[in-house]
C-alpha cells in the first residue's frame, strides 16, 4: 500500500438474523483488520430500504442519469 494512503473494509452482512453466524463470522473479520489499523465498517443489507430497477425505471443508471427510484442504494 502507498504511503500516506489507508486501507478501508466493508464488511456487508446479508443474513435477515439480527445476531446470527453471518453477523458473527463479519465481525470477527473486522475486528482483526481494526487490530491491524484498519478502517472498517459493517452493513446490514436486510436493514436498508432496496428496490428492484425496471419497474419504476428505464436504467437511468447506466446511461449515467439520477436514479427516479428513492432507496437506500
Amino acid at each position: 500500500m502507498p504511503e500516506g494512503k489507508k486501507s478501508s473494509l466493508i464488511g456487508f452482512v446479508g443474513s435477515s438474523r439480527k445476531n446470527g453466524n453471518t453477523t458473527h463470522v463479519v465481525r470477527y473479520a473486522l475486528s482483526l483488520a481494526k487490530e491491524k489499523q484498519i478502517k472498517v465498517k459493517q452493513i446490514p443489507l436486510p436493514d436498508l430500504k432496496i428496490f428492484l430497477c425496471g419497474t419504476q425505471c428505464n436504467y437511468e443508471c447506466l446511461r449515467k442519469q439520477n436514479c427516479p427510484i428513492t432507496d437506500d442504494v
